[in-house]
């Protein structure tokens, strides 16, 4: 699995199917099977991520990290907890409850 780095000012990233698509105004710039995309990156302005893109990443538990322009950290949407979280959370409850 890869990063998608979507780094053009203008570009945005769409889902048509079962691929994302990368289009800055109406040339195509790339075509992806979602399936083979682990996180996308989104660097400086101008840069986006359609609503039906955005929904469809989040459902597969696919990460979009957005990044200043310069490359530092500004935010990132994930999907629901980690398959494992409440199960952590339940341990570190009996071990409190132990102590």
């Amino acid at each position: 699995m890869a990063t998608l780095y979507v780094t053009d000012a203008g570009a945005q990233v769409h889902k048509a199917d079962e691929r994302l698509v990368i289009r800055k105004g109406k040339e195509v710039l790339e075509d992806i099977p979602i399936i083979k995309v682990e996180r996308v990156v989104l660097m400086g302005r101008g840069v986006g991520v359609t609503t039906a893109a955005l929904h469809e990443l989040i459902q597969r538990d696919i990460d979009v990290v957005y990044l200043r322009r310069g490359g530092g950290f500004a935010f990132r949407v994930t999907g629901g907890e980690h398959k494992h979280g409440r199960l952590r959370f339940l341990q570190a409850m009996m071990v409190a409850k132990l102590e």
